[in-house]
């Protein structure tokens, strides 16, 4: 269980960031399209998107090392 205020954009950035770590597939947005279909609410703001990208890139780097 995860949660902030609203539950909506900083704990949502991190369940992001959590479930691209356990799918070795998943993107960002599918990440962000598998909690919308959970939580509808889920609001990402810039920042947090280049947070959930960032994230991304480095996972990626990580498996081809």
């Amino acid at each position: 269980y995860v949660h902030c205020k609203a539950g909506r954009t900083r704990s949502a950035t991190l369940v992001g960031c959590y479930l691209m770590s356990q799918h070795d597939k998943w993107t960002p947005e599918m990440a962000v399209d598998r909690m919308k279909a959970v939580r509808p609410h889920v609001l990402l703001h810039n920042k947090q998107w280049q947070a959930m990208r960032d994230f991304h890139k480095d996972l990626i780097g990580e498996t081809k090392q």
